[in-house]
């Protein structure tokens, strides 16, 4: 609440601007990162909003990002597979409870001053586990790329067998949609950098579900 108060109206334009370029960016990829971590996709939302007020309420730094990532939402998948089944009212509340336990973590981290243990870990060590983390999730969506149905598998090597054993079941229009959605990302990322390809991805695909195209082949949620 510090910074409010001295707000300068020059900043707005570059600010709003900011905001939504962020926000363009904030929804797909938060719908994203819930499904990565066996959520429903408006648990991302709630996830990539609320704490995001919040600190730009309290918080004391204009750079940090506050919200979901990827690899916390695989580790979220991963410390929750093994507990309780993915898509029930179990999981939520599982998942809820462990967000809490780690939010308790960081305080006490944040309390003792603990910081300094991350520079125990060698950059080896982090670059590791970055590189298995991205091939982790790639493997992990390929089944929504394909429109195919894979269970959850604690082990990398295991979950590519389960891919591999139900390529033969892919459906044909999920498959077209999904490809043709990553070359539009990649197209647009090596042309038009500064259009929210993710955003209109999204959209495109709601307009095609809604549109009725779900029914050549393509699983919409009800």
């Amino acid at each position: 609440m510090g910074w409010l108060p001295r707000y300068q109206r020059a900043g707005l334009r570059g600010d709003l601007a900011a905001g939504l370029t962020v926000g363009a960016m904030l929804v797909p990829q938060a719908m994203a990162y819930a499904l990565l971590a066996g959520l429903p996709p408006e648990v991302g939302l709630y996830a990539a909003t609320i704490p995001v007020i919040i600190y730009a309420l309290f918080g004391t730094s204009r750079q940090l990002a506050v919200g979901p990532v990827a690899i916390v939402s695989l580790m979220t998948a991963s410390a929750l597979a093994s507990t309780v089944e993915e898509g029930t009212g179990e999981y939520l509340e599982a998942a809820a409870l462990l967000a809490l336990m780690i939010g308790v973590v960081h305080l006490v981290l944040g309390a003792g001053r603990l910081g300094f243990l991350v520079d125990l870990l060698s950059h080896s060590v982090l670059v590791g586990f970055t590189a298995a983390a991205a091939l982790i999730i790639g493997v992990s969506q390929t089944k929504r790329i394909l429109g195919i149905s894979v269970p959850r598998r604690e082990h990398f090597i295991d979950t590519v067998r389960e891919v591999a054993s139900a390529a033969g079941d892919t459906r044909g229009t999920t498959a077209v949609l999904g490809i043709c959605a990553l070359i539009v990302l990649l197209v647009m990322k090596r042309f038009a950098p500064r259009v929210p390809a993710a955003l209109l991805v999204v959209v495109g695909s709601v307009l095609y579900c809604a549109g009725g195209y779900g029914a050549w082949g393509v699983s919409v949620p009800a």
